[in-house]
């Protein structure tokens, strides 16, 4: 349909493009970051007070992606003394 027409790409679509991009690898490492902080939460509980940790619990902690926030429960999690110290601690 457009046969014959003179069309040139814009720069600014192309500038618009590269920046969603650069946003989407951005996103996508805190994504993984926040991923790999809560699996560190989580194995830091299981070896430290074994079946006690919850499903329910886990899922929490996975679904988590604040990184500020894991931070915390990780270090809660090997500073408590118990599975309820660190409920408490990280408000869970």
């Amino acid at each position: 349909m457009l046969e014959g027409w003179n069309l040139e790409t814009s720069q600014q679509v192309l500038e618009w493009q590269a920046e969603a991009r650069a946003a989407g690898k951005i996103e996508g490492k805190i994504e993984g970051k926040a991923q790999g902080k809560a699996e560190n939460v989580v194995t830091a509980l299981r070896l430290r007070f074994g079946k006690k940790l919850t499903k329910k619990l886990q899922q929490t902690i996975m679904q988590c992606t604040d990184l500020d926030c894991l931070n915390q429960w990780f270090e809660a999690a090997v500073t408590a003394p118990s599975l309820d110290a660190f409920r408490a601690a990280a408000n869970l």
